[in-house]
């Protein structure tokens, strides 16, 4: 009877265990847990809106181009067009490169799934033209198509290579297309035959990963994907085709939104392909024509001249001493960095050296050896006044200065060596006087705060400087990389001393006067 009751204890137990974990199993869903990257959902693109053309030749273009870019997204067969929202009043376009936030809320307002800007500015290699495609993928740009012709000035011709840019920046999208709908194994895709595609093509579907951009720009350097599956199409017409899925890489894993790879794929030349001294037998070392980038990170000056100086100390005696001299040679060296359009850093050094007569009666030697050094290491701001980087502006910057006059030691002592440093605060602005942009003039101002005033080797008590200098600045766009640049500055230190120094016989004050001319070369990398 043991037994009995046993068996029936141990049939109970696995019988209901079995039947629980059938139970459990049928409840699950046939198809597994799939995973949709965040990139890849942001990245379906129904609609498309266009933001205000940039022109800064009195907007000849502007009305065209935006007219032509309309058009070509309505006719286009994957997008539909949305009229632009501004998100906020006076917005500049290029702030979409710098505010991500303000591009998703034009995005919202438009209901768009991506926005397009267009800049066309003249300059004196012809004109430029750049097209950016912004997404809502972060708000960021996706991808930048540029072009530069020096004869480009009709019209009709500019609408020509914005139809021709447009076509490739579709074509640089990491994808060409999605699935519409899928019923069983058979789907629907939104390319057709105006796509370059017929029955029987065999398309990849894949999904896309992680987009990889430039560290600095942002636009898309390359793309993480993984390939999901492949239809075979079965029915094509103009806008759409119908296939059967020929290999998944999990069952339901295609599905509505799921992406059609670049149709082209990567071409390579051929092995044996014709070289450029073959095709071109009358040229001397041909090389392949690329047009020259535009500047992105900053810019470095070189530039030399003469300076006038002079420097005039009263003694306590009434003596007034004189230390003169014209067109002293003088060299310049400064690098400007653009951390963003509008913030940049910027490092500046000069150095000029010349020899003057020792007018203090029975002191030697004769001549004195004397060097000007200038250092300035500064942070700043632009207001771009129309919104572009190489239009009018207004900047302002602070930073660290220092000015270093050093001079042979004479015995009594006729003239010191001095350091005047401090923070500086600098204003001034730039503006371009012709209609390519190629020649600006501007000013700026520089004034020292919290300014230190030291001599040596010996001092002539406690010293209350004031500094003040005022330039003049010149620059002309020679190619897309190279200013001329020109300036022309003045500077003034004086100082006044008060109780007792060392120095023998002691200064009552001193009043220096610099005026420098510099030309040189400014390259834009």
């Amino acid at each position: 009877m043991n037994i009995i009751r046993l068996s029936a204890l141990c049939f109970l137990f696995f019988g209901l265990s079995a039947f629980a974990q059938t139970t459990n199993l049928k409840s699950k869903t046939p198809f597994p847990t799939k995973y949709t990257s965040p990139t890849d959902q942001a990245l379906v693109i129904k609609a498309v809106t266009v933001a205000p053309v940039y022109d800064n030749s009195n907007n000849i273009y502007k009305k065209s181009v935006e007219d032509h870019l309309n058009n070509l997204i309505k006719e286009d067969y994957l997008w539909a067009l949305t009229e632009f929202v501004s998100p906020k009043k006076d917005l500049r376009v290029d702030e979409f490169d710098e505010d991500s936030q303000l591009t998703l809320q034009a995005l919202e307002q438009s209901q768009a799934d991506a926005v397009i800007t267009c800049f066309l500015i003249k300059g004196p290699q012809g004109l430029s033209i750049q097209m950016n495609f912004y997404t809502r993928d972060g708000g960021k740009l996706l991808v930048r198509e540029e072009f530069q012709d020096a004869k480009l000035f009709e019209i009709v011709r500019v609408n020509e290579v914005i139809t021709k840019m447009y076509a490739t920046l579709k074509s640089r999208l990491p994808y060409s297309g999605y699935i519409t709908s899928r019923s069983g194994n058979t789907v629907t895709v939104n390319i057709g035959n105006k796509a370059g595609i017929k029955n029987g093509d065999v398309i990849t579907i894949a999904q896309i990963l992680k987009i990889n951009r430039h560290p600095k720009l942002k636009f898309m350097t390359s793309v993480e994907k993984e390939i999901i599956g492949r239809v075979s199409l079965t029915q094509v017409e103009a806008d759409s085709s119908f296939g059967e899925i020929t290999f998944e890489k999990e069952n339901g894993v295609i599905e509505r939104g799921s992406k059609v790879l670049p149709l082209d794929g990567v071409r390579y030349a051929p092995q044996g392909s014709p070289s450029l001294a073959n095709v071109m037998p009358g040229e001397k070392d041909p090389v392949e024509w690329l047009p020259a980038p535009t500047p992105q990170y900053g810019k470095i000056s070189i530039m030399g001249g003469v300076t006038d100086f002079s420097d005039n100390v009263l003694l306590v005696n009434g003596t007034s001493l004189e230390a003169d001299k014209s067109t002293a040679l003088t060299f310049d060296l400064a690098t400007e960095l653009w951390i963003t359009p509008e913030y940049f850093a910027e490092l500046q050094l000069q150095q000029t050296s010349f020899k003057v007569d020792n007018e203090l009666g029975g002191s030697s030697p004769s001549k004195l050896n004397y060097t000007l050094n200038k250092m300035d290491l500064s942070f700043g701001y632009k207001y771009l006044i129309d919104g572009n980087f190489w239009g009018p502006q207004i900047f302002a910057s602070l930073g660290y200065y220092t000015h270093s006059v050093r001079v042979s030691d004479s015995t009594p002592t006729a003239f010191t060596s001095f350091d005047l440093t401090g923070y500086d605060l600098t204003v001034g602005g730039m503006f371009p006087v012709t209609l390519k942009n190629d020649v600006a003039l501007g000013a700026q101002a520089k004034f020292l705060l919290f300014d230190k005033f030291t001599e040596k080797p010996v001092g002539s008590g406690g010293a209350s400087p004031s500094f003040n200098q005022f330039d003049v600045l010149g620059t002309y766009q020679y190619t897309t990389n190279i200013n001329i640049k020109g300036v022309l500055s003045f500077t003034n230190v004086q100082t006044s001393f008060s109780g007792t120094g060392a120095k023998n016989p002691p200064s009552r004050s001193l009043d220096e006067k610099v005026s420098t001319y510099l030309v040189g070369i400014e390259y834009l990398f």
